[in-house]
């Protein structure tokens, strides 16, 4: 049996390969090297896909690392929300003042709507009230496609829920 190093698993095209025959560690390494943003989201959604306790430690490293991909970014926000909902909303609150891709605020428009309890009070409205007013600062894009919805629940002048 041969062993692929990093480098070797990055010299084969995506749709020949199988994240599920990887370990586990393999699987964290991929996810975060930094050289082929599509290895990376591939490598995390397998290990969210298998329930791996090293899941939210892997999106965690991607959000805390200097952004380098938006897409790999607003999936790993999406991951680590659906594994610590309350990590999550303390990532998104240290990143929500330097973030402004479409990508990285629908996927934080996302998280809040997809479990508005948790951001009814405390850090977690503090959070979207945040949201919401960096959504207003930035150009209105199509790709966020929940911004109206999400800035009637929580922008200026809305019921707040």
């Amino acid at each position: 049996m041969t062993i692929l190093t990093i480098d070797d698993i990055l010299r084969i095209p995506d749709e020949n390969f199988d994240y599920g025959a990887l370990d586990t560690q393999r699987l964290v390494g991929l996810a975060l090297q930094r050289y082929e943003p599509w290895l990376a989201t591939s490598a995390l959604g397998e290990l969210a896909q298998r329930g791996a306790p090293e899941t939210a430690d892997a999106a965690t490293t991607i959000l805390r690392a200097e952004p380098w991909d938006v897409r790999l970014t607003a999936y790993a926000l999406t991951i680590l929300f659906n594994r610590d909902p309350e990590l999550a909303i303390r990532e998104m609150t240290r990143i929500i003042t330097t973030q402004d891709a479409p990508a990285i605020l629908a996927a934080m428009i996302e998280n809040v709507l997809s479990a508005r309890e948790r951001f009814d009070t405390g850090t977690g409205r503090d959070f979207a009230i945040k949201l919401a007013e960096r959504l207003l600062r930035v150009p209105p894009d199509e790709s966020i496609e929940d911004g109206n919805e999400f800035l009637a629940i929580y922008g200026p002048g809305a019921g707040n829920a």
